[in-house]
């Protein structure tokens, strides 16, 4: 459905043809529309991207659209791994001054709010593939359909929900809201969401070991 529809179906549902106006509806449509996205991690939301990494820098930006980061691969000629993903605290204690450490090829990264770290940091010009959910644009024009499949039902149910709480038709509001967490919890079923990837637990062996971190390396081209 279009954003046209969608506001219309909501207006028709909550017996409101003019108030809250268009401007209104359509905000509480998008507000409707990040609270959706928040609730799973939906397969039309799952994104992929590329960032170069040069050698001894080791802060990188976070795509401008991520909403949770799923998981960071390094490419290494025709080689590919998952790096492990650490704690800010886990980085301050093992890496107090990444600039100062010795470089090498990245095996960690850790989310440090807008931006990540690979650590150590590189020895060379490496590309790492970014896997995240990213936020669904916002329903700007009357034309514009949600990125999002499968969720129309909860997309009106949610927004004549913020409808009837706009003008304190609190009943009404209950009602709607329930019908919008059975509509969110239907779309979710229906998703079928697979994992992305399937972590490596540590390992710690005798003197002189170095731990197992992330996925075994496998060829990029062959996936």
């Amino acid at each position: 459905m279009t954003r046209a529809e969608l506001l219309a179906a909501a207006r028709q549902r909550s017996g409101r043809p003019t108030d809250p106006s268009d401007t209104l509806l359509a905000q509480m449509l998008n507000e409707t529309l990040r609270d959706v996205a928040r609730r799973w991690s939906w397969r039309d939301l799952m994104y992929e991207a590329e960032t170069a990494l040069e050698a001894d820098t080791f802060r990188y930006a976070f795509p401008t659209d991520m909403r949770v980061c799923h998981g960071i691969r390094l490419i290494d000629g025709t080689d590919s791994h998952w790096l492990h993903e650490r704690t800010a605290r886990w980085v301050d204690q093992r890496y107090p001054n990444p600039s100062a450490e010795s470089s090498g090829r990245p095996e960690q990264f850790a989310p440090d709010g807008n931006y990540f770290l690979v650590l150590p940091p590189p020895d060379a010009a490496y590309t790492v593939h970014v896997r995240y959910q990213r936020w669904p644009a916002e329903l700007a024009t009357d034309a514009a359909e949600p990125l999002l499949t499968g969720v129309d039902d909860a997309l009106v149910a949610g927004t004549t929900a913020r409808v009837y709480e706009s003008v304190a038709l609190f009943e009404e509001a209950k009602y709607w809201h329930g019908r919008y967490e059975q509509a969110v919890r239907k779309a979710r079923m229906a998703d079928d969401e697979r994992p992305n990837w399937s972590p490596v637990p540590n390992s710690v062996g005798g003197a002189g070991s170095r731990e197992v971190v992330g996925e075994y390396w496998r060829r990029a081209d062959r996936e």
